[in-house]
């Protein structure tokens, strides 16, 4: 078949089955717009985060749990 003959019975068919075809437009325009949303706002959150930390400045000092080691060298793990 030629691609004009394709088409029209592709929108024969959409204009049979219009609740069909619109629940589907829907479905398609709801997903993507929640895609849309939802990289916004990890975009946000990430700005946000990058906004915090270059604010602390570069004089941070990070301070890790764990036991203090005689003369500050760990010899091994199990020890």
């Amino acid at each position: 078949m030629r691609a004009p003959d394709l088409l029209g019975v592709g929108w024969q068919a959409l204009r049979a089955h219009t609740g069909r075809s619109l629940l589907t437009t829907l479905g398609i325009v709801v997903g993507v717009a929640a895609v849309i949303c939802t990289m916004s706002i990890g975009a946000g959150a990430e700005d946000e985060v990058a906004e915090k930390l270059r604010t602390l400045g570069a004089n941070l000092l990070v301070v890790t749990p764990g036991a203090a080691k005689p003369g500050g060298v760990r010899m091994e793990a199990d020890r």
